[in-house]
């Protein structure tokens, strides 16, 4: 029996494309190493960047974080080496044009020193990036 092909959106079509790219972007980190881990979204300190601003969860002690960057740090003086994330980002910054209020996140570190190889690794994800922003 045949399937019916039920007719493809176009933001549905972006959306598969999104998914795909994400999963392009894990398999290259899985393939080279890295472990993906998951950090909280939610955090008691946002940060000190004066120049970011947090989103507060109402009636609590909690912000939606602003970047991965503390509990990365906090996974590589636990011993991991070699670290990634895929993650959203929330940063209250209002209702400018240029900047988006949630964001995708793609944080990598390494406990060890970059060699050659990772800069390269970069310039690839680089290059993938600028290439889907097109599409």
């Amino acid at each position: 029996m045949t399937s019916i092909q039920k007719p493809v959106s176009a933001q549905r079509q972006a959306l598969l494309a999104q998914f795909h790219f994400l999963a392009a972007i894990r398999n290259f980190f899985n393939k080279s190493d890295f472990i993906d881990v998951l950090t909280p979204p939610m955090v008691e300190n946002p940060g000190m960047e004066t120049h970011i601003h947090p989103y507060k969860v109402i009636d609590s002690k909690w912000y939606l974080h602003t970047s991965p960057e503390f509990h990365m740090k906090q996974l590589l003086s636990l011993g991991f080496e070699k670290i990634f994330t895929l993650s959203y980002c929330f940063r209250n910054e209002g209702t400018i044009d240029s900047l988006t209020t949630i964001a995708t996140n793609l944080s990598c570190w390494s406990g060890t020193e970059q060699t050659p190889h990772m800069k390269k690794s970069w310039m690839i994800v680089s290059n993938s990036l600028c290439i889907a922003k097109t599409i």
